[in-house]
């Protein structure tokens, strides 16, 4: 069994080796600055060959208050490994410093009731509590890893603009619509007049124009419900260049007839 001590950079500083079932540690002092690293391996009595274990932990308990924290080992049946931080140390015990029993915790069926070695003390260094006392060291906040709970926030949202009257919109809203109301009264009255339609060619021109007119309000119908200006304008100006070619060609047969005639 192996014990090796570590610094933040993960470089070795300090080894301690020992046997089954001898110590090795003797209150040793963990800072917030350094970690444990507990190398060891299992093997039968008979066999004397490395076996992987079931389980296999090691054991950090608080002779003050009983707290225990557990590492899992892992690795292979040559070398299994636990590393214990004293920031994860201090996240499963709360806090708590002092002098810790390090053991090895084996549980598999070769072995009735489990192997339990303890490989001596260490002294850990106690986290800073709420209130700022802390025996042994104080642990910066970054090394706790303790979530806290956050402030809840309020949202505070602004008061609403006073609105007009309802009547207001309903009178604009007329005011808007009384031209157009005119206009369909317009239309309603004129009656359709044919006499100038041409004839030959110049109704199929005179009947796109007029398609192209009809188009072009749909247009606006569908602009009004659903699309938006940028959408419209590329219709708007292929539509406007089929009216203006199919007038073109309208009229002229128009005033063809009209020549033809005098």
């Amino acid at each position: 069994m192996e014990v090796a001590i570590q610094n933040q950079q993960g470089d070795t500083t300090e080894t301690f080796t020992e046997a089954y079932p001898k110590s090795a540690l003797s209150e040793y002092k963990l800072s917030f600055t350094t970690s444990m690293k507990v190398s060891f391996n299992v093997s039968t009595k008979s066999s004397k060959v490395p076996i992987a274990p079931q389980q296999a932990f090691v054991l950090l308990t608080s002779k003050a208050t009983g707290s225990v924290a557990y590492f899992v080992a892992h690795g292979t049946p040559e070398l299994l490994m636990a590393s214990v931080g004293t920031s994860d140390l201090h996240v499963q015990t709360g806090g708590q410093g002092g002098i810790f029993n390090v053991d090895i915790l084996i549980g598999d069926p070769s072995a009735a009731g489990g192997v339990l070695w303890n490989l001596g003390t260490v002294d850990v260094f106690q986290a800073l509590t709420s209130s700022g006392a802390g025996s042994g060291g104080y642990l910066p906040p970054r090394y706790l890893h303790k979530p806290s709970k956050k402030i809840e926030i309020e949202h505070i949202h602004r008061i609403p603009d006073k609105r007009p009257a309802p009547i207001i919109p309903v009178v604009f809203t007329g005011m808007v619509m009384l031209p157009l109301g005119a206009l369909l009264t317009a239309l309603v009255g004129l009656r359709l007049n044919v006499k100038g339609f041409p004839s030959g060619a110049g109704s199929v021109w005179a009947t796109l124009f007029h398609t192209g007119i009809a188009a072009v309000l749909v247009l606006y119908i569908v602009f009004w419900l659903q699309l938006n200006l940028l959408r419209i304008i590329p219709a708007l100006a292929v539509l406007s260049l089929f009216c203006i070619i199919t007038g073109h060609k309208a009229l002229s047969a128009v005033m063809a007839m009209r020549l033809k005639k005098d």
